[in-house]
């Protein structure tokens, strides 16, 4: 880690880089960038003119109607439900329904109580097919479905067999008696390599696949995360800025040495969170003691900061003069700000990833990575993970630059708007860290919401 942040150190205090405005406004465009790349490309995957789509979402609606809930539709055949394990459920029914797999993800609010009972319809040349019986809620946390639809209509046509158009999936009131959107599927073989058993997999579809599940997760899972990473980019770069006392060079290579350490805990937990929640089939619920230490965790840096601070030195040094006339070995506190440490950054990462893992890890796999490389032959759960894990990667990178800029710039300014801000930070974290004890729907809500306002000015890309 030590080696990673002389490099970083070095390549960003040398050449372009070197301003921190330049490292805010680049980190900044490239957030910015991201979410315009899953915004216009992350609302399904189409494998080719003869092939259709096989998982799609409403985020073009999402995106222009402002909503909270975010739906995933997939073709539910046999190689995706046999990796879900609901192909037993599946099977009985096939030869006259076909069914869908649908996840509702909440950034806002929760979607436990939502029922799909005469909601959802299939549309075919302008016709609207109701579901065959009632949907099946296969899980509690961002709530998966298990939805038929009869394969003939009326007369004996086959809904399913086209070879071109489109049919759509259509849903009525979701979030409220007016909210009416529509996903769109194009005709096609639904099979692809993991259902025929073909043994080559061509390079072009591997990296088509791949660049759709990247552009699907910005789009379904950005906004928590960006919320969390924003808030850990900040308060780490005003913690460092504020040791004033040390040399410029010093505190700026201690700024990198912990923005790397806060951003590599947030990756590792939100994987780990992943891979157990989707291979042991664990719910939100059985992770709640996770969340309830993250909570005590993130309250713990944020009370560090807050001692840090000017008001804090005031407090603590005239709490220990009062002990002091009763308690003669008690000393004063040095007048010296306290700087984030690597076990400070670790559990502000880690808690700060409860946020987004646990609200996000079920849909990840379930919803998008899964259907997309189970479709294209990449059906091994290690696809998913590496996928999942350069997202991460990706998505660190423009925080990196906004820490650093951040802090950076901090160095500028005056004490009196360093120790505010260090202040206003603490105050943060504390908040975050009680909400994240006593709800984190409503935590992962607060963090999700700037991100989801900042969408709305891009609704003419729909």
């Amino acid at each position: 880690m030590q080696a990673l942040g002389k490099l970083a150190l070095w390549g960003w205090g040398t050449g372009i880089l070197r301003h921190p405005l330049t490292k805010l406004t680049l980190g900044g465009v490239v957030i910015l960038m991201l979410l315009l790349v899953g915004y216009r490309f992350g609302s399904g995957l189409d494998l080719g003119a003869q092939s259709g789509t096989i998982s799609a979402s409403d985020a073009a609606a999402c995106g222009r109607q402002g909503c909270d809930v975010h739906l995933t539709a997939t073709v539910g055949t046999l190689a995706y439900a046999e990796r879900l394990g609901i192909w037993d459920d599946i099977a009985p029914r096939m030869s006259t329904s076909q069914a869908f797999v649908i996840t509702a993800t909440a950034h806002a609010g929760t979607v436990r109580s939502l029922a799909l009972d005469d909601k959802v319809f299939l549309r075919v040349e302008g016709i609207l097919y109701p579901a065959a019986g009632k949907p099946i809620a296969l899980t509690s946390h961002h709530n998966t479905y298990l939805v038929f639809f009869p394969r003939y209509d009326m007369v004996g046509h086959p809904l399913f067999e086209g070879r071109t158009g489109q049919f759509d999936l259509v849903f009525k009131g979701i979030e409220d008696p007016q909210d009416q959107r529509a996903i769109t599927f194009n005709y096609g073989n639904y099979g692809g390599p993991a259902a025929t058993g073909e043994a080559g997999i061509p390079l072009v579809q591997v990296l088509m696949t791949i660049g759709a599940a990247m552009a699907a997760l910005l789009f379904a899972c950005t906004p928590c995360l960006v919320g969390s990473m924003t808030v850990g980019s900040l308060a780490t770069g005003t913690a460092v800025s504020h040791t004033q006392q040390e040399a410029r060079e010093k505190a700026r290579a201690m700024l990198v040495r912990q923005t790397l350490t806060y951003m590599a805990a947030l990756v590792v937990i939100y994987v780990t969170v992943a891979v157990a929640m989707n291979l042991l089939r664990l719910q939100a619920e059985d992770l709640r003691p996770m969340e309830f230490a993250g909570g005590l965790a993130l309250m713990g840096v944020g009370f560090v900061l807050l001692r840090g601070s000017s008001l804090g030195m005031q407090v603590e040094g005239a709490t220990r003069d009062m002990l002091a006339r009763v308690l003669p070995g008690v000393r004063g506190r040095s007048q010296q700000g306290t700087a984030m440490g690597p076990k400070t950054s670790t559990a502000m990462g880690a808690s700060l990833a409860m946020v987004c893992s646990v609200a996000g890890a079920p849909t990840l796999t379930t919803a998008i990575l899964l259907p997309l490389l189970v479709y294209a032959g990449l059906s091994h759960p290690v696809w998913a993970f590496l996928v999942l894990l350069v997202y991460l990667l990706v998505c660190a990178v423009p925080f990196l630059l906004v820490a650093v800029g951040w802090g950076e710039f901090l160095f500028t300014v005056s004490y009196r708007l360093r120790n505010t801000m260090l202040v206003a930070s603490a105050v943060v974290l504390v908040t975050l860290g009680v909400l994240l004890l006593v709800s984190p729907s409503t935590l992962a809500s607060a963090v999700a919401t700037p991100v989801r306002m900042g969408l709305k000015p891009l609704q003419w890309l729909g």
